[in-house]
Formats: structure tokens, C-alpha cells, sequence
């Protein structure tokens, strides 16, 4: 089994509980043993992009060309990386009195599922808000959160713009977020040798 040293997490759904939300909230974790790994597939990607979706800051599954998402998936699925998967049912959830909680919960059972497998030490997020409070509890609960192996990982919040290694992140879940949302697992598949784990909460 191949040593992983960082991984990159992203989500697909929301949180939200009235007319018109998800039903599932899925985060996805990327764990590699380099982060360029990933940004040279965002930038093949990017390279066979024309018109607006090449004008676009940056590769978002529900934007892309299927074309692209295909292709996208395949070639991830040829490198040396492991997938996990965290996936909320909230119709069978509790309900939260903060539903951002939910979010925060998610991404720590998926970080600490690629911690128990590898020695990750760098762990990045896509920034889930704009707003400094909540940011600054996200990173908090995550870190009080997430296991302490031998080693404690650096968790940091990271502009998926700027930080293109994220974007793959944010494909993976795009792509289980259509397993489990819509029933359509085509996209899922491509990358399926590469799920170390898939978990459905509750």
C-alpha cells in the first residue's frame, strides 16, 4: 500500500433543510503524495477547455462540460491516490440547531478516515465561507475534532482558485454526489478502484 502524506478535501450538496435542498451532503478527501499530482490534472483539463468554460476561474463538477468530466475522471483514476468519501443522508439525520455543524462533522469524518490509513500530514480544505466567524469555527472544530495519530497534521482553509489541487476534490464529490443524489453512478465508477473508503451517515 502506497504512503500518503496529504490529502484535499471538498464538497458537493448543502446544508440546508428546507424545499428545494439536497438531500445529501458529500465531502470527498484526495489523499496523494504530491499536490502536483493533482494540479497537472486540473491543467490537462484546463487545456482542452474552449469558451466560457475555459474563461472560467476555476473547474466546478456541476459546470463542466460532460465531455471534460469524463476525461477528468478517467485520467484521475490512473494516479497513484486514494479516495474517501463521506456521504450525509439528512432526511436521517438529526436536526442541527446550527446546520453548519452538519458540514463540520462531515468533513472531519473524512479527514480522519484518510488519517487512519496514511500518514498525512498536511491537510487542506476548500474555504467553505466568506464570512471570518464561521471560517474560524470550521477550522477550530475541525482540529479539535480530528484524530491524533503519532503525528498531528496541518489543517488549513485554502482558496480553491488559487489552490487548484482542490478542484479535483470538488470533482470527486460532484461525481458521489450524483451516486447518491441522483441515482447516476456513471461518474462514480471511473474512479471506484480508487475508493479507500465510502461511508453514509447516519
Amino acid at each position: 500500500m502506497s504512503i500518503y502524506t496529504v490529502a484535499v478535501f471538498d464538497e458537493s450538496g448543502d446544508v440546508g433543510a428546507r424545499d428545494g435542498a439536497s438531500r445529501h451532503l458529500v465531502v470527498a478527501g484526495v489523499a496523494c503524495s504530491a499536490l502536483s499530482e493533482l494540479r497537472r490534472v486540473v491543467a490537462r483539463a484546463r487545456k482542452k477547455m474552449h469558451g466560457k468554460a475555459k474563461e472560467a476561474s476555476e473547474i466546478k463538477g456541476h459546470t463542466l462540460p460532460d465531455k471534460l468530466r469524463l476525461k477528468l475522471l478517467a485520467e484521475l483514476a490512473t494516479l497513484d491516490a486514494d479516495i474517501f468519501i463521506i456521504v450525509v443522508d439528512k432526511k436521517r439525520m438529526p436536526r442541527f440547531d446550527d446546520p453548519d455543524e452538519m458540514q463540520r462533522l462531515a468533513y472531519t469524518a473524512c479527514i480522519n478516515q484518510a488519517i487512519e490509513r496514511h500518514a498525512i500530514s498536511e491537510v487542506i480544505c476548500d474555504d467553505p465561507s466568506p464570512n471570518k466567524r464561521k471560517r474560524a469555527q470550521f477550522l477550530a472544530f475541525i482540529r479539535a475534532a480530528t484524530l491524533r495519530p503519532s503525528h498531528t497534521p496541518d489543517i488549513s482553509l485554502q482558496n480553491s482558485e488559487r489552490e487548484r489541487a482542490i478542484q479535483v476534490a470538488d470533482m470527486v464529490a460532484w461525481a458521489f454526489f450524483q451516486k447518491h443524489e441522483r441515482g447516476d453512478a456513471t461518474y462514480a465508477q471511473l474512479i471506484g478502484e480508487l475508493v479507500a473508503g465510502e461511508i453514509v451517515l447516519p
